[in-house]
């Protein structure tokens, strides 16, 4: 936007200056009288100067505002002229904000405000200065407290309150209910009926009603005496009929209407339990968490126990567990005063494998509470505390008790499932007729609470038969449907089956079966021997790329370990024997991340095997040339194999023969020796030949190598005429293969050659 009015012109000043100076005038007051403030800046070289010129002396209040000087403005003055007030670097602008004036500053630049009289000024110096404002606003003037207000004059009751009242006090409620409903509706009447309405309805058993009525009047009528306590009335009401959210609404108006009454931490306790109740956990744990802040007084207390309940309603037993553990050694009363605690109290010890705990819980519970809605759930939990008791007479019939009454259908299936478990501990049916009733149950409530604890307890007996694959098979469903807490009860009977399992599979040669049962029971964090038994069945399928995510995983979860180390080598093997050519990389890269690996001669020799199999016979020689110090009874017959397959037939006999000469008996197998034998027959070393042959016979070799050696032995000692020993070596070769018909052969030329000696 241009720029272009006379007073930007003439000073260089904003034309915001204009709106600020007109809008002075409108905002002054009677405080001061209208004046004009002439206004006069100068540049001091260390310090650029601003001076005020006052209509008449008056004190001076300033202070810093980040980067402004702030001054108190009577409404009436006007600030002018701004004579030397150019655009400076220390000086940005001016500005009316209300009754003070605002100097914009320039960055981080010093201030200091003093008065001059005679006449009177005000000076705002800004720059290099000793500054002497302070960074906050002066206090405003005290204000006297008013004077005490007069004394309450209670207001008249209504004279049909009153007539209501003697009809109550002469112990005649209903009377004096149907004297107050004939006035017409609850919410045209005035606030002591509609209170009056509230007690009558709860004392003449209309909860409900007395619960609505209550919350409504003292909603509306929040500043009478008697709202408080209405509101709380009217919780309880709502709360004694199992009504929890509902109850919550008059508790949150007591809250935001008395914040600091003294009881107002006691209504945030209440609160609390009711969300709790009514299952809404994150405003339950707004509620109780603050409270826990104030440190161990009671109710700091009383709201851990409510948060260990939010844990067990959770499935967070073991969490609950260490909290009640903890609170019951301080004060054990709570938890016995309030039966819904009380209730889950018991269901986490239950489990967290503690059923003593548990039963003498609930046997406080059903007897303390013998009308409560949670009654038949308390019988159910009390029989499987029964049951881990192996008391099953008593848990046999608890579970008929609850089937007794009829249930709903979650609770009449969880104690038929009991009741089949008790009757078979009993040996009152067969463990086939018991597993088919279990199954039964879970199929008519698929993927329920009833049905998953139906298959855990089958799966249970199925073990204890000994039937593990049948066992796994039940776990499966609960595993892969079941709750936190039903997956957390099956894992310790999966852990312990599994391993078995898997081992079968691959001893029958069934890898993908060992890799399905990995896959369905492992969980999250499965044991040693159920990885490695997953890893191996992966590497028997030939899976590598699978097996090479499957050890990558593992060692991003759990680091470097000695399982990790070793899964790293059958890898590397695993490359070798299926002569995989991205072996080679993966091995380098293995043992470049890890410079020191205890298996680093192990990796590199199958490094070396894969070389040669993948014909890759420069880069092998090369390779074992720069690594010298790895075996030679390993690397010899790897280096021999590359030079023949070189064409270099004589190197390789020279590598063979050499260590041969130098090594141990048995230092080389009996393939490899057989091998030198071959390569000295075809370099016309004959005796040499038959010498390794020989002795490959004695270091063993697999029985068609031994058919083959035995027949060639056979052949040279016939052509040396030595038929003694051509009949040790032809005699009994099986004609199943060239080698043995050969042998055959020459063993019926003998007499023929015999003959024809001299």
């Amino acid at each position: 936007m241009a720029r272009n009015t006379r007073a930007h012109r003439k000073w260089g000043w904003p034309p915001w200056w204009r709106a600020a100076a007109a809008a002075s005038a409108v905002l002054a007051t009677g405080a001061a009288q209208a004046a004009d403030v002439p206004v006069r800046c100068a540049d001091h070289d260390t310090h650029f100067r601003v001076v005020l010129d006052l209509p008449e002396q008056r004190p001076l209040a300033a202070h810093r505002a980040g980067g402004s000087v702030v001054l108190e403005w009577p409404g009436g003055w006007q600030p002018v002229a701004l004579d030397g007030c150019r655009s400076d670097r220390r000086l940005k602008g001016l500005r009316r904000q209300q009754d003070r004036l605002v100097l914009e500053l320039d960055g981080g630049e010093k201030a200091r405000a003093f008065t001059l009289s005679e006449p009177p000024r005000w000076v705002v110096d800004l720059g290099r200065v000793e500054s002497n404002l302070s960074r906050r606003a002066p206090l405003p003037e005290p204000v006297h407290p008013p004077a005490p207000l007069p004394s309450m004059v209670p207001a008249e009751v209504p004279e049909i309150l009153a007539r209501a009242r003697s009809k109550a006090e002469a112990e005649n409620d209903q009377a004096a209910l149907d004297l107050l409903e004939q006035e017409g509706e609850s919410r045209d009447q005035p606030a002591a009926v509609q209170f009056e309405l509230g007690r009558l309805y709860a004392d003449t058993g209309q909860t409900l009603k007395a619960a609505q009525q209550l919350w409504q009047a003292a909603s509306e009528y929040p500043d009478h005496a008697a709202a408080p306590a209405a509101f709380r009335r009217a919780a309880n009401l709502f709360d004694r009929l199992d009504f929890h959210f509902q109850a919550t609404n008059p508790l949150e108006s007591y809250l935001r209407n008395y914040p600091l009454e003294p009881q107002a931490r006691e209504v945030q306790l209440e609160l609390g339990r009711l969300y709790a109740l009514a299952g809404e956990v994150g405003s339950a744990r707004e509620e109780l968490i603050p409270l826990t802040y104030a440190g161990a007084d009671e109710l700091a207390q009383y709201a851990h126990y409510w948060l260990a309940y939010l844990l067990a309603r959770g499935e967070d037993f073991q969490g609950a567990r260490t909290e009640l553990d903890r609170l019951l050694k301080q004060d054990p009363t709570y938890l016995e005063a309030h039966a819904d605690l009380l209730l889950a109290a018991a269901e986490t010890f239950l489990e967290t494998e503690a059923p003593q705990r548990a039963r003498n819980r609930l046997s406080a519970f059903l007897s303390d509470n013998p009308t409560h809605p949670r009654q038949l759930r308390a019988i159910l939990l009390q029989g499987r505390a029964f049951m881990a008791l192996e008391q099953w007479r008593r848990a046999a019939a608890g579970f008929q008790e609850v089937l007794d009454a009829q249930p709903q259908a979650d609770i009449q299936a969880r104690a038929r499932a009991g009741l089949v478990r008790a009757e078979h501990a009993l040996d009152r049916i067969g463990l086939d007729e018991a597993v088919a009733r279990l199954e039964a149950v879970a199929s008519g409530l698929p993927g329920s609470q009833a049905a998953m604890e139906a298959r855990l307890l089958a799966a249970r007996m199925l073990a204890d038969a000994d039937r593990r694959g049948k066992a796994l098979g039940q776990l499966r469903a609960v595993l892969k449907q079941g709750s936190q807490a039903d997956r957390r009860n099956a894992r310790p009977l999966a852990d312990r089956l599994l391993p078995p399992q898997m081992a079968a599979a691959l001893e029958a040669g069934e890898p993908l079966r060992a890799f399905r049962l990995y896959n369905r029971f492992a969980g999250e964090t499965p044991s040693g021997t159920v990885r490695d038994r997953g890893f191996r069945a992966l590497l028997r399928l030939g899976a590598l790329k699978g097996a090479r995510r499957f050890l990558g995983d593992a060692r991003e979860e759990q680091g470097s370990t000695v399982q990790i180390d070793r899964w790293q080598w059958l890898l590397a093997r695993a490359y070798r024997k299926a002569a995989a050519e991205e072996g080679v990389a993966w091995i380098d890269q293995v043992l470049e991340r890890q410079p020191g690996h205890p298996r680093t001669q192990g990796l590199r020799l199958e490094r070396a095997r894969l070389l040669s199999r993948l014909d890759r016979h420069a880069d092998l020689l090369d390779f074992l040339d720069r690594h010298s110090k790895l075996p030679r009874d390993q690397t010899v017959p790897l280096r021999a194999r590359a030079h023949k397959a070189q064409g270099d037939l004589g190197e390789a006999f020279s590598v063979l023969d050499t260590f041969a000469r130098e090594a141990p008996e048995g230092a080389l197998s009996g393939s490899v020796l057989a091998e030198a034998g071959d390569l000295g027959a075809r370099l016309g070393r004959v005796y040499r030949a038959r010498a390794y042959w020989l002795r490959a016979l004695k270091a063993g070799v697999p029985d068609w190598e031994r058919r083959q050696l035995k027949a060639l032995l056979g052949v040279d000692a016939v052509q040396r005429e030595d038929f003694k020993g051509a009949r040790a070596h032809l005699e009994g070769l099986s004609a199943d293969d060239g080698f043995g018909r050969a042998g055959n052969l020459y063993a019926s030329l003998i007499p023929l050659v015999r003959e024809r000696l001299p």
